[in-house]
């Protein structure tokens, strides 16, 4: 992809972002802080609307994890030949990244994309915030897109794998 198309994918999801902020504000937030966190590379993949649709369903999974330290979210392509999501929602800490991307890779996954915003959180209103506010805390949203795996067993290990390595660096 030439990097003149990989900015143009950015500009479009910060664009549709700017576009939200009287509707949505909290929505335009987290697709602002998700563009601007990912390679230009990567966005370039998938063309801008595939992405905002993506990014919305990994929207309304924000805020899940209520007290849990993590959510881990492993979602089967939608389509023969599609990518597997891995997503994860945690407090912001140390070495998250390369943890879960040790845990996929150990249990066979090809990763194919990647971004890791860390979102001001409003846990009481599951909003986005763009400032610290009193309770609002660090969120960290991971997604991983991987080659698909086999089945729902595999899935289910790779869950395990990840969760099993969260609790350790916590």
């Amino acid at each position: 992809m030439n990097e003149a198309a990989a900015v143009d994918t950015r500009a479009k999801l910060i664009a549709r972002a700017e576009g939200y902020q009287s509707s949505e504000p909290s929505f335009a937030r987290f697709l602002k802080a998700v563009a601007e966190a990912t390679d230009p590379e990567d966005l370039a993949m998938h063309p801008a609307d595939q992405l905002e649709a993506t990014f919305r369903k990994s929207y309304g999974r924000l805020g899940k994890r209520e007290l849990a330290s993590h959510n881990v979210y492993v979602v089967p392509p939608e389509l023969p030949g599609g990518l597997e999501i891995v997503e994860v929602f945690s407090a912001d800490m140390p070495f998250i990244v390369d943890s879960v991307l040790a845990a996929i890779r150990a249990r066979g996954g090809v990763i194919r994309f990647i971004t890791h915003p860390v979102l001001q959180f409003d846990p009481a209103t599951y909003r986005v915030l763009e400032v610290p506010a009193p309770g609002s805390r660090l969120e960290s949203f991971l997604h991983v897109e991987i080659d698909p795996l086999a089945d729902i067993v595999q899935r289910e290990a790779l869950k395990g794998e990840i969760d099993d390595t969260l609790t350790d660096v916590g």
